[in-house]
């Protein structure tokens, strides 16, 4: 269905550059190593992912590579049918022990803290630069917000390796029956150590990374040459944007393009590669893996359904013998 509206609506778009010229063999032939590339980096980019989260889940408890990434990718799955993916922590849960429920929310809410300190710093970067180079506003203005883009994500920061300290803040002032409920949850905080988050931090700049890497990737293969300053900058601000706005998913998708043809229709490029680049990042960052993740989660669901299954054969049989031997 969002394929549909999605082709749809850009068909209905007025479309500079040829849609049928974008994909060909010879386009393929000729720059389909940057295709390839944008595709070989994808399971690296939820690998980092991975470690990321795994790093911050151990003080709740130990998690396996294997079984984090499959999480991972089943909390991709759920995500694309949510506004800003918030579905993700959801997909996340479904594949772990339930018991690990609260500290799959905590670790994933502050993984997700982390990586939008990099998307922050990045974007700030990334508006400023664009901001100077096309003459968008006055620089005294674009110095003065990227300042204060700055000194949010500096206290963002610095608030991020402060979280035991908040922990036992939250300790001290909360009271009664509220206070043991919500200090059993949030006392294993206090375990993470500044080399715990700056590891995750390291992790989040890597992926953030390979992103920008791909995206980069994407615009070269549908014939986009942009200086890689200038590329990384609108690819910072993209990105920090479409993460910033709290859409539903069909209008996520529609506000991705229109973001990418703001950007990159700076310099010149036309609609359709523009449009050929954003949304074929969004298929083999998102589509791709969600896809993998439907899968995982279909494989759990019938284990968790034939184990139930089992248990109530186990029982009918243990009611009918019971039953057997009171008629004896």
């Amino acid at each position: 269905m969002f394929a549909g509206l999605l082709y749809r609506h850009i068909r209905t778009m007025p479309v500079s550059g040829n849609w049928d010229a974008l994909f060909t063999w010879e386009r393929l032939e000729k720059e389909g190593v940057w295709l390839l590339l944008a595709v070989a980096l994808m399971p690296l980019n939820w690998s980092l992912e991975t470690l990321k989260w795994q790093r911050l889940m151990c003080v709740f408890g130990a998690v396996s590579f294997r079984r984090a990434f499959a999480a991972v990718l089943s909390g991709v799955t759920i995500s694309l049918f949510t506004p800003n993916r918030i579905g993700e922590y959801g997909g996340r849960l479904l594949a772990l022990d339930p018991r690990l429920a609260w500290g799959t929310v905590i670790s994933s809410l502050l993984g997700t803290w982390i990586q939008w300190m990099v998307l922050l710093v990045g974007g700030v970067l990334g508006f400023y630069h664009l901001a100077v180079q096309y003459e968008l506003t006055e620089t005294g203005r674009a110095a003065g917000l990227g300042a204060a883009g700055m000194a949010l994500a500096a206290g963002a920061v610095l608030a991020l390796f402060r979280i035991p300290v908040l922990a036992a803040l939250a300790q001290w002032h909360l009271r009664g029956q509220w206070r043991r409920r919500v200090l059993s949850k949030l006392l294993p905080l206090r375990h993470y150590s500044g080399s715990s988050i700056g590891l995750s931090l390291l992790w989040a700049a890597l992926r953030y990374m390979v992103y920008c890497t791909q995206y980069y990737l994407m615009l070269r293969f549908f014939g986009i040459h942009i200086p890689a300053g200038e590329a990384a900058a609108g690819i910072a601000a993209i990105f920090l944007a479409q993460t910033s706005l709290p859409l539903p998913p069909l209008a996520g998708l529609i506000a991705r393009g229109e973001l990418a043809l703001w950007v990159w229709g700076l310099s010149g490029a036309d609609t359709a590669s523009i449009l050929g680049a954003a949304y074929g990042l969004f298929i083999i960052n998102l589509s791709l893996p969600s896809l993998v993740g439907a899968w995982i989660l279909l494989r759990l669901n019938l284990r968790k359904f034939w184990k139930n299954e089992r248990k109530n054969m186990e029982n009918s049989a243990l009611d009918a013998a019971a039953a057997d031997s009171d008629r004896l």
